[in-house]
């Protein structure tokens, strides 16, 4: 698009959303899981026997490979996607390939909302003896579903101008006026 190709801008965003996720969690697990950890293995077992360049090794492994990542991905993205995008041009190709995208995007974005936002009720109501749990019965129907709602009207507000500092405000206070009703 930046050399004057006909590529749509919707495209580019579902690429770059798509491939964030699962991307980023393969490299994370290397980084952080991998590399971090043994750098810091050989760190603290020098610092814990004396050695003040326990510390100092780590510092230096650990920046030398995020460096030579940083350099070395920055070279490969730009080489691997000017190649793929002069290869796949047709637009049937990537309009499956923005549609494939979106589809990972949208079940990436769900599941970080499962499991980073958790909004329950302690509503509870007694019928012929017997005592029914909201929550319980939410979950019943679909797990998370106060949080999921919670996040969609987040994102219509959003899509219609509101400022993220209103939403907020009305976040805050939905929080405190639901809390002191005891519905949340």
């Amino acid at each position: 698009m930046a050399n004057g190709g006909n590529v749509d801008p919707d495209m580019i965003t579902s690429v770059k959303v798509g491939l964030m996720g699962p991307l980023a969690g393969i490299g994370d697990t290397i980084t952080q899981g991998l590399v971090k950890t043994v750098a810091l293995a050989i760190g603290v077992d020098m610092a814990t026997k004396g050695n003040v360049f326990g510390t100092i090794l780590f510092i230096l492994l650990y920046g030398a490979y995020l460096m030579a990542m940083g350099i070395f991905m920055f070279k490969q993205g730009y080489t691997v996607g000017r190649n793929i995008l002069s290869k796949i041009t047709d637009k049937k190709i990537m309009g499956k390939i923005t549609d494939i995208l979106s589809i990972i995007g949208s079940t990436i974005a769900g599941a970080m909302i499962y499991n980073n936002v958790n909004i329950t009720t302690p509503l509870q109501f007694t019928v012929a003896e017997s005592t029914v749990v909201v929550q319980d019965l939410f979950n019943a129907i679909v797990p998370g579903l106060l949080s999921v709602f919670a996040v969609f009207l987040v994102f219509k507000n959003l899509s219609k101008g509101t400022s993220v500092f209103k939403i907020m405000l009305w976040m805050f206070v939905v929080a405190i006026v639901c809390s002191l009703l005891g519905i949340l």
